[in-house]
């Protein structure tokens, strides 16, 4: 039973009996915990994404949060072959490849006002592109020391490497994924990723006019483009069925073995799709 601060969204413990050889997928933001346990055969055996409620804009407060979190569910104390973190903020910069340099990247951050004092510069190279971002020292001790040889990644690349890999969105243009508060973005062309950006929502309305704009920015004809919708969304929600009075073509993809694992009624297949993708 989680204290009063937190909500759970989903929460699933498989009756699949565990081996030593599974690995741990983690998304952190300010007011979302979600993680993925999966197995060598690609079954999840837990899956949970918990709100935090009442989140005040602290890294001290986040990592609290994490702490009561990870303790619940007995995080650090589990041996996993592979531990992948993703965080999700919105202080990151894009920078292509063929422009990249460290400095470039620090002054890249500091001219979008990203406060890079008691922070950890991250730049990580995902296909033509360098996202530069910062992770607060306090989160970074704090994960570290929790979790030894965890590999750290902005969240981005979760959907980033998913449109751009994953087979079942190989005819996608546009994916959209959907996360407590926030959306992120992503669009290809010519099989490159064009642009990734994570906004934070509170109504349909900014998730269509962010998606809408973007898409006009690039060109892209919502009669012949291909969208994708991952995340925490039902396939009737309401900003589905906006969005589709406006773009013709919109699916959820599937994972394959996923469908192979025992019948789990939490959450659609879809809402794991990126953990599948990226493993």
């Amino acid at each position: 039973m989680l204290a009063e601060n937190y909500k759970t969204h989903f929460s699933f413990t498989s009756s699949i009996k565990s081996d030593k050889l599974t690995h741990l997928s983690l998304t952190l933001s300010d007011n979302e915990f979600t993680f993925v346990i999966i197995n060598e055969s690609q079954q999840i055996l837990s899956a949970h994404k918990i709100e935090i409620l009442n989140t005040i804009s602290s890294n001290l407060s986040a990592t609290k949060d994490w702490e009561y979190l990870i303790a619940n569910f007995s995080l650090a104390q589990t041996s996993f072959k592979t531990i992948k973190i993703y965080r999700l903020t919105k202080n990151f910069t894009l920078i292509p490849k063929a422009f990249y340099t460290p400095n470039q990247a620090k002054v890249a951050l500091k001219t979008s006002l990203i406060d890079i004092k008691n922070s950890s510069q991250i730049n990580q190279n995902i296909n033509d592109f360098y996202v530069s971002w910062i992770l607060n020292l306090n989160e970074k001790n704090f994960l570290e020391k929790n979790f030894q040889n965890a590999q750290i990644s902005h969240a981005g690349s979760l959907p980033i490497n998913t449109l751009l890999y994953a087979p079942a969105l190989a005819n996608c243009n546009v994916l959209l994924k959907v996360n407590v508060g926030f959306i992120e973005i992503c669009i290809k062309q010519k099989n490159t990723l064009a642009v990734y950006n994570a906004y934070s929502v509170t109504s349909t309305e900014d998730s269509l006019y962010y998606l809408l704009f973007l898409m006009q920015e690039f060109n892209l004809n919502p009669l012949t483009c291909n969208l994708a919708i991952l995340g925490e969304i039902s396939t009737d929600n309401e900003l589905v069925s906006c969005i589709k009075k406006y773009i013709k073509h919109v699916n959820f993809p599937i994972a394959s073995i996923y469908k192979q694992t025992e019948n789990i009624n939490i959450a659609p297949n879809h809402y794991f799709y990126t953990y599948f993708a990226n493993t």
